[in-house]
């Protein structure tokens, strides 16, 4: 019994030092950030691109070395808790799967100037961006 109480306590008492992973405005500094994108997925052969994307007053653009992997252009983002949503203003052909366009919500980590987001489509596909402040 005693064991089995120290056990919940130690869960507790360590869930109560955990560090919030919640973003606000002032932990994502404008600025460049350069990094990697990919999608993985079990039926996914993963290539990954290298990207750039620039942030500044809740406004976004930028390029990847691989044309439309990702399409990431330009528009503006927003803030809530972990989540970074991306509304894309730029014209898009159809000539590619456009869910490679950055845009709609992203569960979002910052790890000293590394910025990672990550969007789960379920059945094991996600596109994660992992980018770095120059």
């Amino acid at each position: 019994m005693i064991k089995k109480l120290v056990l919940i306590l130690l869960i507790i008492f360590s869930s109560l030092g955990c560090e919030s992973d919640e973003l606000n405005l002032s932990d994502l500094p404008d600025g460049t950030y350069t990094g990697y994108f990919n999608r993985a997925g079990p039926l996914i052969k993963t290539i990954q691109s290298e990207i750039t994307i620039s942030l500044k007053s809740g406004s976004f653009q930028g390029t990847s070395n691989v044309k439309n992997y990702p399409a990431i252009c330009s528009g503006t983002y927003t803030v809530e808790g972990n989540q970074i949503e991306f509304t894309n203003s730029c014209f898009f052909t159809a000539d590619f799967d456009w869910t490679y366009i950055l845009n709609g919500s992203f569960k979002a980590t910052i790890s000293g100037n590394e910025l990672i987001l990550v969007k789960d489509y379920g059945d094991g596909v996600s596109d994660t961006y992992q980018v770095s402040l120059k």
